[in-house]
């Protein structure tokens, strides 16, 4: 997994790619705007996980991950929101609610036990995952629910790079970062378990900014 660092603050870059380059054997490379990531970009052929400024001198994070998802299509994006970093959580961008219309059809888990989590609502869904409030019932803490869709399960290789995905979070501790309690694969269906936050999505930023 290619790991792509974007922030306009070369020390935080800096932090961030120590402690991806410490904590997993990913390779990675931190840039300082949009710019310098598209001349990276135009010089690599693969990028699988893009971490972000959602907006920034010289960054925009929206535009940069809409350009880059063009070239790389198994980019995943990271969103370090616009404001202190005392307060930061990491969240994924997803498409517009509309855009679910045209996914396909998905079991809904809502309400349902998946192993040692009650599923809750669901929160929001990509063509690559579905993503629901849940409980981890062992120890009553409640958890952003991400499980692969079924249409990709039989692949092993984007089985592998949705717990590898998992994995780049696990391994790093960052304010700006949402941990991952728990990863694997519950009869046949993989998924992981990561801090569950309240606020905005990216999206919702965006518009009122």
């Amino acid at each position: 997994m290619q790991v792509l660092i974007v922030h306009h603050e070369a020390e935080i870059g800096q932090v961030l790619l120590g402690m991806v380059r410490e904590y997993t054997a990913h390779p990675a490379k931190f840039v300082a705007s949009n710019d310098a990531a598209r001349e990276w970009a135009g010089q690599n052929a693969e990028c699988d996980l893009l971490v972000i400024q959602l907006e920034s001198e010289g960054v925009d994070g929206l535009t940069l991950a809409g350009s880059l998802g063009e070239k790389f299509p198994r980019l995943h994006t990271f969103f370090l929101p616009a404001y202190p970093l005392s307060a930061q959580r990491l969240d994924v961008a997803t498409e517009p609610e509309i855009a679910t219309a045209l996914l396909p059809s998905e079991l809904d888990l809502t309400g349902q036990q998946f192993g040692t989590h009650r599923v809750g609502r669901k929160l929001t869904e990509s063509f690559w995952d579905k993503v629901y409030e849940a409980e981890q019932t062992s120890i009553g803490r409640s958890v952003a629910l991400h499980v692969l869709r079924s249409s990709l399960r039989e692949s092993p290789e984007r089985a592998q790079e949705f717990l590898d995905t998992a994995s780049v979070n696990a391994n790093i501790r960052h304010p700006a970062i949402l941990p991952v309690y728990e990863a694997g694969k519950h009869e046949g269906t993989y998924f992981y378990a990561r801090e569950f936050v309240i606020g905005r999505t990216a999206y919702e930023i965006r518009r009122v900014a």
